[in-house]
């Protein structure tokens, strides 16, 4: 449909312009009305499928909510609202104006994932405080993990939701389908951080899940020595300011030893083959210079060898300069010794005899004796 094509046309652009829906002109952020034709940036046209889902809750604007949203809380074949798509594209404006106009917090996906959900899984903080703000339920939980918002941000790491859920009264140590709780999940993802407000906030450090694995083993198991070590503090007797090494774990079961055997058997075989590749390397580079430095050698020897070459061709063209000089100067001297003998023989050689003067109408004068 035309609207569909609409958006798919404005997916890829830059954030510092919107598109008009009625003449389809790009226009900068800092107009409020299109340069074409205009419209005021809040005009929507009537017709669009679902308009704030997909890729409509980034192309539309929050000012055109009430032009193109008859119902705030419609949803799509997999009940998802224009709040959820909203939250999950972490679109604040576009959330933070869905919410002003009050829609169903607590509405649920087919996965059971309401807004808050979603807002968290993203990280969105700002978002997120306003769910809380609105009122959103901190306890609600996903269709088949049964996670709640509180091990999502455990498990993504965001701590300044997981306080600000602990502040809203989110319960500590609910478990989800794999008798997880939340500290668990910290562990997994070696935030001692978030554990410590776990732990203030009353969790239970010692509690196990499906497969009785404790929070410390899970944090062991990854090897996040600063989650061990706030665990160790927390179940201890007796405090120690410096724990230098920490306690032998009595818990440690088959499955713990085959679990972490096998990691062993991966890091050394992972060691092994990063060591051949070193080696690998090594040679190769090794060879490389060689063959470098011979085809180097090589150019060197042929440069040398054309020098020499040309050196004696230089001398050759030289002696066959001055043997061909030494000939010409030879044939001169030649000449000019005939040309010398000539001359004595025959001085006016090059002239004809004198005619008497009487033939030229001239007295000859009588020498005087």
């Amino acid at each position: 449909m035309f609207g569909v094509e609409v958006a798919k046309a404005g997916v890829d652009d830059d954030e510092d312009y919107w598109y008009c829906h009625l003449c389809l002109q790009r226009n900068l952020n800092v107009t409020k009305n299109c340069k074409t034709c205009g419209r005021h940036e809040s005009y929507a046209q009537d017709g669009y499928p679902l308009p704030l889902h997909g890729n409509g809750s980034k192309f539309f604007r929050p000012s055109q909510i009430i032009n193109v949203l008859e119902d705030i809380n419609e949803v799509d074949d997999v009940m998802w609202t224009p709040l959820h798509n909203a939250c999950v594209r972490n679109n604040e404006e576009m959330a933070l104006k869905l919410l002003e106009l009050c829609p169903e917090l607590d509405a649920a996906n087919d996965k059971g994932q309401t807004a808050l959900h979603l807002a968290t899984l993203v990280g969105s903080v700002t978002i997120v405080r306003e769910l809380l703000r609105k009122g959103a339920d901190v306890m609600c939980v996903t269709k088949y993990e049964k996670n709640t918002p509180l091990h999502m941000a455990c498990e993504g790491g965001f701590r300044t939701i997981a306080d600000l859920l602990v502040r809203k009264g989110a319960d500590v140590s609910v478990k989800n389908s794999m008798e997880r709780t939340p500290f668990h999940l910290a562990a997994l993802s070696g935030r001692a951080d978030i554990g410590s407000i776990l732990i203030r906030a009353g969790t239970d450090a010692r509690a196990q899940d499906i497969h009785g694995w404790n929070a410390r083993q899970l944090a062991e198991l990854r090897g996040h020595r600063d989650f061990q070590e706030l665990v160790v503090r927390a179940t201890m007797k007796e405090k120690q300011s410096v724990i230098k090494e920490l306690p032998k774990a009595e818990w440690h079961c088959p499955l713990w030893t085959d679990v972490t055997e096998t990691n062993m058997m991966r890091i050394r075989e992972e060691a092994a083959e990063k060591e051949r590749w070193i080696t690998t390397m090594k040679e190769y580079h090794i060879a490389r210079d060689r063959a470098i430095a011979e085809k180097k050698g090589e150019e060197e020897l042929r440069r040398l060898e054309l020098r020499e070459q040309r050196r004696i061709e230089r001398i050759q063209r030289e002696r066959e300069r001055e043997e061909l000089a030494a000939q010409i100067l030879g044939r001169n001297e030649h000449l000019a010794l005939e040309e010398s003998k000539d001359s004595k023989k025959s001085p006016n050689k090059n002239h004809r005899p004198r005619p008497p003067l009487s033939l030229m109408g001239m007295k000859e004068e009588k020498k005087r004796f």
